[in-house]
């Protein structure tokens, strides 16, 4: 369905398409949609590499973990990167340097995403926050930068936080992409290899 009604979005938001597509179809997959043209992952990735850092929905996070995951089930196809997956994957880069960036010396993520920086005391939206930049980096950075310091010290800071707000109602947007951040930060510095969300609480 979502393939199908892809002209229908209006708002050229196909960042949940893609993550959809990341897990039920090949990168190089093409269809032939509701208005009767030839769409594919090519073109929705084109679409979403246009729109500038930080545009979009959380800071623009939601976009980048749509790029990230599309572009990490292209690596593990073994097809080349190169056009609009070149772009997106250096604008999935420039948000990793934006995070680095605007990182708080407690180890939070800026409040302003990728922007600016930006600091609360306010647990929920830390959560909220950080939650949608370190899943970003849970997702796009290889093994070996997951590993230094700054990003050790958002896991940390993040892990804080979940205890800090153990038995606390919580919005549960934030809380998922949290915790998907947080499960897969866990899983790949365990030395498992990149599981889909959809697998990702299999033991």
């Amino acid at each position: 369905q979502a393939k199908w009604e892809a002209p229908r979005n209006t708002q050229l938001e196909y960042s949940w398409t893609l993550m959809a597509l990341s897990q039920y179809e090949s990168t190089a997959a093409t269809w032939t949609a509701i208005d009767g043209e030839t769409w594919s992952v090519d073109r929705l990735l084109e679409i979403e590499a246009e729109y500038a850092l930080g545009d979009g929905p959380c800071g623009g996070c939601h976009r980048l973990v749509g790029l990230a995951l599309i572009c990490e089930k292209r690596r593990r196809e073994g097809l080349p990167i190169e056009g609009p997956w070149a772009t997106a994957i250096a604008r999935l880069d420039a948000g990793v340097e934006g995070a680095k960036a605007y990182q708080n010396a407690d180890g939070t993520f800026s409040t302003n995403y990728l922007a600016r920086g930006g600091t609360t005391s306010d647990l929920a939206q830390i959560l909220g926050t950080s939650g949608h930049v370190f899943e970003v980096l849970a997702i796009h950075l290889p093994d070996e930068r997951l590993r230094e310091p700054w990003v050790q010290r958002g896991a940390t800071r993040m892990a804080e936080v979940f205890e800090a707000t153990r038995g606390f109602p919580l919005e549960c947007g934030a809380l998922y992409h949290a915790v998907h951040g947080l499960l897969l930060y866990r899983n790949r510095l365990a030395g498992s290899p990149y599981v889909p969300p959809s697998d990702v609480l299999a033991p």
